[in-house]
């Protein structure tokens, strides 16, 4: 296509972020089109080129499949916009069920991935692989343990919902690790959540996070630079869990905040503390034992939601000509935000859009800050 007008494409660690649009005014290429399908075998990929850096090198943008061909005449002039997403689209909005007992997180995760990134012909839409195999899927904890052997059924859900939950620390630790925990006499392997992504290389990654910045970024020069509050990595609403009650039952609730803002974000805190210290007075009988302990941990969520359910700081940065280039295999790593007047902050990248003209190759990187821990919720030293 020697007339290409303008490209677009974004890509993310967000199920939907994905997108790549190409605008052309060859017509040829119009003409041709006309026997064009949309296939979502039809691979279209997108890389740069840079003299300046490496004659020799090319560097991955966008790999993806064609969505839809819109093609326009008007006043004898043609044009022509395809839509093309990638792996990232195609996979984590499947759907999946089956249930898992005594599996760990990680052997789940790859028997997802592995099964709707098939394409039927021999071939995947993405590598997913174990890290002692080379892939970028953990196999061990932080401390070198094995993951706990789990059991997870979620019934027909989507593939992103899945990994979700796998990502838990409720699924990277045992009972018994969370109880320790609780009770102020171990720690957690694995205290926080593992974020999940597919890079530039169409390679899965299921991978514990890390805030040893990558790089250090003085927005200062940038082309322009905002930051402010974000409802990305917030959470609205507690889920909690109490076991086991009078009759060796689990208690379920949830708490949603009063202020509510945005779509419902729920995060999943187990309290068993809250029946194993619970006063003899209020066991009794089963109802004033399950009456106490929701009201306790109705309490106990309220606090997490005034403390941490905020919205955590989302910032933005655009640069333009080469310096996009440091960007480019970013999603998911830390950096240290910085600038001359004293600001600094480590973020996470979580999303990069590009366009590209014939006013050059501009980028939009966007950072979140990540979720709090709030595995100090598990035991009742609050």
């Amino acid at each position: 296509m020697s007339q290409i007008v303008r490209i677009r494409f974004t890509r993310g660690t967000e199920k939907t972020a994905n997108k790549l649009t190409i605008e052309t005014k060859d017509k040829e290429f119009w003409i041709r089109a006309g026997n064009l399908k949309v296939d979502e075998f039809a691979r279209v990929v997108v890389w740069a080129k840079y003299g300046s850096i490496d004659p020799s090198v090319d560097v991955p943008l966008f790999s993806g499949f064609v969505t839809s061909v819109e093609m326009e005449s008007s006043s004898g002039s043609e044009s022509m916009t395809i839509n093309v997403v990638d792996a990232v689209y195609v996979i984590l909005n499947k759907v999946w069920a089956r249930d898992y007992v005594g599996w760990k997180a990680p052997d789940i995760v790859l028997d997802i991935i592995n099964n709707v990134a098939d394409r039927g012909n021999g071939e995947f839409y993405v590598s997913a692989r174990k890290k002692s195999e080379g892939g970028y899927v953990e196999d061990t904890r932080a401390d070198g343990s094995q993951f706990p052997e789990i059991t997870v059924a979620l019934g027909i859900k989507p593939v992103y919902e899945w990994l979700r939950e796998l990502s838990s620390i409720i699924s990277l630790n045992s009972s018994s690790e969370i109880d320790a925990a609780a009770s102020g006499t171990g720690s957690l392997p694995e205290p926080k959540p593992f974020l999940f992504w597919i890079d530039e290389n169409n390679n899965f990654h299921w991978e514990r996070t890390s805030l040893t910045p990558v790089d250090i970024i003085d927005v200062s020069q940038a082309m322009n630079f905002s930051i402010g509050n974000s409802v990305e990595n917030s959470f609205n609403s507690v889920v909690y869990t109490i076991k086991p009650d009078l009759n060796g039952n689990t208690i379920y609730g949830h708490v949603i905040a009063e202020d509510l803002i945005g779509p419902l974000k729920q995060v999943h805190i187990p309290m068993n503390w809250i029946a194993e210290h619970a006063p003899d007075s209020v066991k009794t009988n089963n109802d004033t034992f399950v009456a106490y302990c929701k009201r306790k941990a109705e309490g106990v969520a309220m606090k997490l939601l005034a403390e941490y359910g905020k919205h955590d700081m989302s910032a933005t940065l655009t640069v333009g000509g080469t310096d996009v280039m440091g960007y480019i295999g970013g999603i998911g790593n830390p950096y240290e935000i910085t600038h001359p007047v004293g600001f600094r902050r480590v973020m996470r990248m979580h999303r990069i859009s590009h366009s590209i003209d014939k006013n050059g190759w501009t980028a939009t990187v966007s950072f979140d800050e990540d979720p709090e821990d709030v595995s100090k919720y598990l035991s009742g030293a609050i």
